[in-house]
């Protein structure tokens, strides 16, 4: 797996600057320096809600909770917790801001994924209203309107946040990706370079053209939104039905697109051997939920076999 760590940290490295960009005009260049903080800015669900006599902007979360013990007798629960933004010492408040500052403050057994902040890692990846996204670029007031998807339906002023679907879930909004890396690394994320070009003393080198070809195809930071959101991977990436999802089969096509890479032919008899087998056929108008202008579409038609049911 020292490998796929290598290859998730080089994607996160190349788009850095493009990330860095969007962020900074979600959060319109505010300071980020630390600032003072209070806890009684969040309750939990059977507290209060701070100073009742302002009158400060509220945001209630309901937070998916499971222990993830195995014991058979712990179910998931919805808990709720009152935010009250103005005491986050930041003007542009990100959902992740908020669930930090819950688990610093309120209730520090809430457990969930982060480290960039910037949208880079993937990590924080999560299902916010009924749509999968990354909880570090989602603006709190923004997700807290009232929301009409017949997935998730909220009212003014609440955000309901669930672990990723369809995957086991080893506590609170803590998926586990185990199976996700099987199949990314069935796909070899990595660059085969022929015995020449290897042996080469100098760099193999592309023409503008052909590093062209990779734009919006590097930018994937493997954080499982699009497979998540994808009800063909929710039904046939288990068992004898591998298949591998969009993310994965998007990192497929970024290495068979590459000039230098020398197993195209290879990887793609790969593919329709057995990795595809059991995938539900793929429609132009297939859409999918993906934090970066990556072309999912294009590239799962580009891999794709025919079905045979």
């Amino acid at each position: 797996m020292a490998t796929l760590a290598v290859v998730s940290r080089g994607a996160a490295i190349a788009c850095g600057g493009a990330w860095w960009r969007a962020r900074s005009a979600v959060r319109g260049h505010a300071d980020r320096a630390p600032q003072q903080q209070s806890a009684a800015g969040i309750t939990g669900s059977g507290g209060g809600s701070g100073n009742a006599s302002s009158r400060k902007r509220h945001v209630v979360l309901k937070v998916w909770r499971y222990d993830g013990k195995a014991d058979g007798k712990s179910k998931p629960y919805m808990a709720s917790y009152t935010v009250d933004l103005d005491s986050l010492g930041t003007q542009h408040v990100m959902l992740l801001d908020a669930l930090m500052h819950i688990k610093e403050h309120t209730d520090p057994t809430l457990s969930f994924r982060k480290s960039c902040r910037e949208g880079i890692c993937g990590s924080c990846s999560m299902n916010i209203n009924g749509t999968n996204g990354l909880a570090c670029v989602t603006p709190l007031d923004e997700c807290s309107r009232k929301s009409s998807s017949p997935f998730s339906p909220t009212v003014e002023g609440t955000v309901v946040v669930r672990p990723l679907p369809h995957m086991p879930v080893m506590k609170d909004l803590v998926p586990d990706m185990r199976n996700f890396y099987q199949h990314l690394r069935s796909v070899s994320p990595w660059l085969e370079l022929s015995d020449a070009d290897a042996a080469k003393p100098t760099e193999v080198l592309q023409t503008p053209e052909q590093r062209k070809k990779l734009d919006n195809l590097y930018e994937c930071v493997l954080c499982a939104c699009c497979s998540t959101s994808c009800p063909s991977y929710w039904w046939s990436s288990g068992g004898d039905k591998r298949f591998l999802g969009p993310s994965v089969l998007q990192q497929a096509y970024r290495w068979i697109s590459d000039s230098r890479d020398s197993k195209a032919k290879e990887r793609l008899q790969k593919l329709a051997k057995d990795e595809l087998r059991g995938a539900p056929p793929l429609g132009e108008k297939s859409k999918y939920f993906q934090p970066n202008s990556i072309p999912l579409t294009a590239c799962l038609l580009s891999v794709q076999v025919p079905h045979h049911p």
